[in-house]
């Protein structure tokens, strides 16, 4: 058994043929941090299950392989092996109209102990908001996930490398220490997403749907009486 089944299994459930994932991201799906040479190192994203690279295997055995790895960015694509595609037709516009709402999932409360809590979340991939009210004001953070569990737990107990995670960590500490309250808003189902006037049949396994979703959000929220701490 490899602690890389997870992704694998994963990757086997999807019903596309390319996601793009964040070192973040895989690192929720498989439970654990990823090793530092994954971050230092190209050839460990690479596409060869030889010399027991249990990782590569992972995804390969799964029938997938990596494309466009970004370091720097702490990203990359897995496609799936179906061969060879015809060529794309670019569009000349976009034309997109998307549609989701808001399900409250709690408040997050700090313990005695002074650890942060919070509510019950879904394993599902999805975005979710914090939104800060009283103490300095109306507040609000929106951000998107593989696990929605497993990013809250990381806000909970962020590594030391985690900067966004340390960052949201400690404001949320001391906006509840201030007596202020944090509400939880999640979305795991899509209502409407059309692309040049089509229904286009996609789900939050996809990073890029994901972000489009993320990215509307903030947008939506961006109302001048509204601090963004996205920015």
């Amino acid at each position: 058994m490899s602690i890389y089944d997870p992704l694998r299994d994963r990757l086997s459930s999807l019903r596309v043929t390319k996601v793009r994932m964040s070192f973040v991201d895989i690192e929720e799906i498989i439970g654990r941090d990823l090793p530092a040479s994954a971050r230092k190192y190209q050839a460990w994203w690479g596409n060869n299950d030889e010399g027991g690279k249990r990782h590569s295997a992972a995804w390969m055995h799964a029938g997938w392989r990596t494309e466009d790895l970004a370091l720097e960015m702490e990203e990359v694509s897995f496609v799936r092996d179906v061969g060879a595609r015809p060529s794309a037709i670019f569009g000349a516009a976009i034309a997109t109209s998307l549609d989701a709402s808001w399900v409250a999932a709690g408040e997050i409360t700090l313990s005695q102990e002074g650890v942060l809590c919070f509510p019950h979340a879904p394993t599902d991939a999805g975005i979710y908001r914090f939104r800060f009210s009283g103490g300095e004001g109306f507040r609000c953070y929106i951000g998107e996930s593989a696990n929605l569990n497993r990013r809250f737990g990381f806000y909970r107990r962020p590594g030391s490398t985690q900067a966004t995670n340390l960052r949201l960590n400690a404001l949320m500490i001391a906006h509840l220490a201030d007596l202020g309250k944090i509400a939880v808003d999640i979305i795991t189902k899509i209502g409407t997403l059309q692309l040049g006037g089509f229904a286009h049949q996609s789900n939050f396994t996809d990073k890029a749907v994901r972000r489009l979703f993320e990215q509307a959000a903030i947008v939506a929220d961006g109302a001048t009486e509204i601090e963004s701490l996205n920015r």
